[in-house]
Protein backbone atom coordinates (compact mmCIF):
# COMPACT_ATOMS: atom_id res chain seq x y z
CA UNK A 1 0.00 0.00 0.00
CA UNK A 2 3.10 2.34 1.21
CA UNK A 3 4.68 1.37 -2.37
CA UNK A 4 1.72 2.09 -4.18
CA UNK A 5 0.39 5.58 -2.77
CA UNK A 6 4.59 6.12 -3.18
CA UNK A 7 4.35 5.28 -7.33
CA UNK A 8 1.20 7.89 -7.51
CA UNK A 9 3.32 10.86 -5.78
CA UNK A 10 6.13 10.45 -8.31
CA UNK A 11 3.76 10.28 -11.26
CA UNK A 12 2.14 13.22 -9.70
CA UNK A 13 5.14 15.28 -9.72
CA UNK A 14 6.50 14.26 -12.88
CA UNK A 15 3.20 15.17 -14.34
CA UNK A 16 3.30 18.80 -12.43
CA UNK A 17 6.82 19.14 -14.12
CA UNK A 18 5.83 18.49 -17.39
CA UNK A 19 2.94 21.11 -17.05
CA UNK A 20 5.16 23.81 -15.58
CA UNK A 21 7.81 22.96 -18.54
CA UNK A 22 5.25 23.43 -20.99
CA UNK A 23 3.79 26.85 -19.56
CA UNK A 24 6.60 28.06 -19.77
CA UNK A 25 8.11 26.97 -22.87
CA UNK A 26 4.83 28.54 -24.50
CA UNK A 27 5.64 31.81 -22.81
CA UNK A 28 9.28 31.91 -23.97
CA UNK A 29 8.10 31.23 -27.40
CA UNK A 30 5.14 33.89 -27.50
CA UNK A 31 7.51 36.47 -25.85
CA UNK A 32 10.24 35.26 -28.60
CA UNK A 33 7.34 36.00 -31.24
CA UNK A 34 6.27 39.19 -30.12
CA UNK A 35 9.59 40.92 -29.60
CA UNK A 36 10.01 39.69 -33.63
CA UNK A 37 7.08 41.23 -34.49
CA UNK A 38 8.03 44.64 -32.90
CA UNK A 39 11.27 44.72 -34.82
CA UNK A 40 9.65 44.11 -37.89
CA UNK A 41 7.58 47.29 -37.32
CA UNK A 42 9.72 49.39 -36.25
CA UNK A 43 12.10 48.18 -39.45
CA UNK A 44 9.15 48.57 -41.58
CA UNK A 45 8.01 52.09 -40.54
CA UNK A 46 11.93 53.49 -40.34
CA UNK A 47 12.63 56.04 -42.72
CA UNK A 48 14.45 54.90 -45.85
CA UNK A 49 17.77 56.03 -46.80
CA UNK A 50 17.85 58.70 -50.09
CA UNK A 51 18.98 56.81 -53.40
CA UNK A 52 21.80 58.05 -55.26
CA UNK A 53 20.67 60.35 -58.54
CA UNK A 54 20.20 57.98 -61.26
CA UNK A 55 20.37 60.62 -64.15
CA UNK A 56 23.01 60.25 -66.78
CA UNK A 57 24.96 63.99 -66.55
CA UNK A 58 27.67 65.36 -68.82
CA UNK A 59 29.83 68.24 -68.88
CA UNK A 60 30.59 69.67 -72.35
CA UNK A 61 32.39 72.98 -72.57
CA UNK A 62 35.02 75.13 -74.49
CA UNK A 63 38.05 76.46 -73.07
CA UNK A 64 40.70 78.75 -74.60
CA UNK A 65 42.70 79.64 -72.04
CA UNK A 66 41.91 77.06 -69.05
CA UNK A 67 39.48 78.98 -67.06
CA UNK A 68 36.44 77.70 -67.86
CA UNK A 69 38.11 74.09 -68.11
CA UNK A 70 38.82 74.49 -64.82
CA UNK A 71 35.27 75.24 -63.51
CA UNK A 72 34.26 72.30 -65.97
CA UNK A 73 36.51 69.33 -64.17
CA UNK A 74 35.86 70.74 -60.36
CA UNK A 75 31.64 70.43 -61.15
CA UNK A 76 31.79 67.21 -63.15
CA UNK A 77 33.90 65.43 -60.02
CA UNK A 78 31.17 67.16 -57.65
CA UNK A 79 28.16 65.52 -59.83
CA UNK A 80 30.15 61.99 -61.18
CA UNK A 81 29.73 63.38 -64.82
CA UNK A 82 31.49 62.99 -67.58
CA UNK A 83 33.10 65.56 -69.48
CA UNK A 84 33.64 66.74 -72.95
CA UNK A 85 35.63 69.23 -74.34
CA UNK A 86 34.41 71.05 -77.64
CA UNK A 87 37.65 71.19 -79.33
CA UNK A 88 37.84 73.36 -82.87
CA UNK A 89 39.35 71.28 -85.43
CA UNK A 90 42.26 74.23 -85.97
CA UNK A 91 42.91 75.73 -82.02
CA UNK A 92 43.89 78.45 -81.14
CA UNK A 93 46.74 80.31 -80.78
CA UNK A 94 47.92 83.08 -78.64
CA UNK A 95 48.11 85.14 -81.33
CA UNK A 96 44.65 84.44 -82.40
CA UNK A 97 43.25 84.81 -79.04
CA UNK A 98 45.15 88.57 -79.07
CA UNK A 99 41.15 90.25 -78.97
CA UNK A 100 43.02 93.81 -79.03
CA UNK A 101 44.56 92.94 -82.69
CA UNK A 102 41.78 93.32 -85.60
CA UNK A 103 43.93 91.20 -87.79
CA UNK A 104 43.63 88.52 -84.98
CA UNK A 105 41.69 85.59 -86.14
CA UNK A 106 39.44 86.02 -82.99
CA UNK A 107 38.34 89.33 -84.32
CA UNK A 108 37.77 88.33 -87.91
CA UNK A 109 35.85 85.95 -86.71
CA UNK A 110 33.60 88.34 -84.59
CA UNK A 111 33.25 90.11 -87.47
CA UNK A 112 31.53 87.15 -89.32
CA UNK A 113 27.86 87.29 -88.57
CA UNK A 114 27.94 83.47 -88.79
CA UNK A 115 30.59 83.09 -86.54
CA UNK A 116 31.42 79.35 -87.58
CA UNK A 117 34.13 77.63 -85.92
CA UNK A 118 34.19 73.89 -86.86
CA UNK A 119 34.83 71.65 -84.68
CA UNK A 120 37.05 68.10 -84.33
CA UNK A 121 34.29 66.32 -82.94
CA UNK A 122 30.76 68.18 -82.28
CA UNK A 123 28.61 65.06 -80.96
CA UNK A 124 29.78 63.57 -77.44
CA UNK A 125 30.06 59.52 -77.69
CA UNK A 126 26.40 58.61 -76.47
CA UNK A 127 25.22 61.86 -76.40
CA UNK A 128 21.50 59.98 -76.25
CA UNK A 129 21.86 58.53 -73.37
CA UNK A 130 22.78 61.22 -71.15
CA UNK A 131 19.66 63.13 -69.00
CA UNK A 132 21.40 66.53 -68.22
CA UNK A 133 24.21 68.71 -70.08
CA UNK A 134 25.86 71.36 -68.33
CA UNK A 135 27.06 73.41 -71.30
CA UNK A 136 30.18 76.08 -70.50
CA UNK A 137 32.18 78.67 -72.01
CA UNK A 138 34.13 81.63 -71.76
CA UNK A 139 32.42 85.37 -72.48
CA UNK A 140 33.88 86.58 -75.70
CA UNK A 141 32.44 90.14 -76.79
CA UNK A 142 29.74 89.72 -74.24
CA UNK A 143 28.50 86.59 -75.56
CA UNK A 144 29.54 82.83 -75.12
CA UNK A 145 32.54 82.14 -77.27
CA UNK A 146 30.84 80.96 -80.87
CA UNK A 147 33.43 77.57 -80.86
CA UNK A 148 30.24 76.58 -78.84
CA UNK A 149 27.77 77.19 -81.98
CA UNK A 150 28.21 73.84 -83.58
CA UNK A 151 28.14 71.75 -80.72
CA UNK A 152 24.65 73.50 -80.21
CA UNK A 153 23.24 73.19 -83.40
CA UNK A 154 24.65 69.63 -84.37
CA UNK A 155 23.10 67.76 -81.33
CA UNK A 156 19.70 66.93 -80.28
CA UNK A 157 18.57 67.88 -76.83
CA UNK A 158 15.19 66.90 -76.96
CA UNK A 159 14.11 65.08 -73.36
CA UNK A 160 17.40 66.92 -71.95
CA UNK A 161 18.07 69.00 -68.89
CA UNK A 162 20.21 71.76 -69.76
CA UNK A 163 22.19 73.90 -67.92
CA UNK A 164 24.61 77.01 -69.25
CA UNK A 165 27.96 78.40 -67.52
CA UNK A 166 29.98 80.80 -68.75
CA UNK A 167 33.65 82.06 -67.49
CA UNK A 168 34.51 85.72 -67.15
CA UNK A 169 36.51 88.46 -65.10
CA UNK A 170 34.04 91.58 -65.95
CA UNK A 171 30.80 90.64 -68.17
CA UNK A 172 27.82 89.15 -66.63
CA UNK A 173 26.22 86.17 -67.92
CA UNK A 174 23.53 88.09 -69.24
CA UNK A 175 21.57 87.41 -72.76
CA UNK A 176 24.34 84.31 -73.12
CA UNK A 177 22.21 81.54 -71.80
CA UNK A 178 18.89 82.31 -73.62
CA UNK A 179 21.27 82.92 -76.76
CA UNK A 180 22.54 79.10 -76.31
CA UNK A 181 19.05 77.66 -75.49
CA UNK A 182 17.98 79.65 -78.97
CA UNK A 183 20.87 77.48 -81.07
CA UNK A 184 19.88 74.73 -79.60
CA UNK A 185 16.48 74.68 -80.08
CA UNK A 186 15.55 71.89 -77.97
CA UNK A 187 16.04 70.76 -74.57
CA UNK A 188 14.49 71.80 -71.14
CA UNK A 189 17.23 74.94 -70.46
CA UNK A 190 17.65 76.47 -66.73
CA UNK A 191 19.28 79.33 -65.50
CA UNK A 192 22.61 79.67 -66.09
CA UNK A 193 25.82 80.58 -64.07
CA UNK A 194 28.84 82.90 -64.73
CA UNK A 195 31.73 82.27 -62.59
CA UNK A 196 34.90 85.00 -62.30
CA UNK A 197 38.09 83.64 -63.83
CA UNK A 198 38.08 79.91 -62.49
CA UNK A 199 35.96 80.63 -60.07
CA UNK A 200 36.71 79.57 -56.31
CA UNK A 201 36.13 75.52 -55.89
CA UNK A 202 33.71 76.24 -52.93
CA UNK A 203 31.47 78.59 -55.31
CA UNK A 204 31.83 75.68 -58.13
CA UNK A 205 30.90 72.75 -55.69
CA UNK A 206 27.89 74.75 -54.27
CA UNK A 207 26.35 75.46 -57.64
CA UNK A 208 26.65 72.19 -58.79
CA UNK A 209 25.37 70.67 -55.32
CA UNK A 210 22.80 72.66 -55.80
CA UNK A 211 21.45 71.72 -58.89
CA UNK A 212 19.95 68.86 -57.04
CA UNK A 213 20.86 66.10 -59.96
Amino acid sequence: MKNWKRMLGIVALAALGLVTAACGGTGSTASSSSNAAVKTQAAASAPKPATASKKKILVAYFSATGSTKAVDETAAQTLHADLFEITPAQPYTDADLDYRDDASRVSKEHNDPNRHTELQNPTPPNFSSYDVVLVGAPIWWHEAAWPINDFLTKNDFTGKTVVPFVTSYSDPLGDSGKKMEALAGTGNWQEGMRFKGRGSQDEIEAWAKGLKF
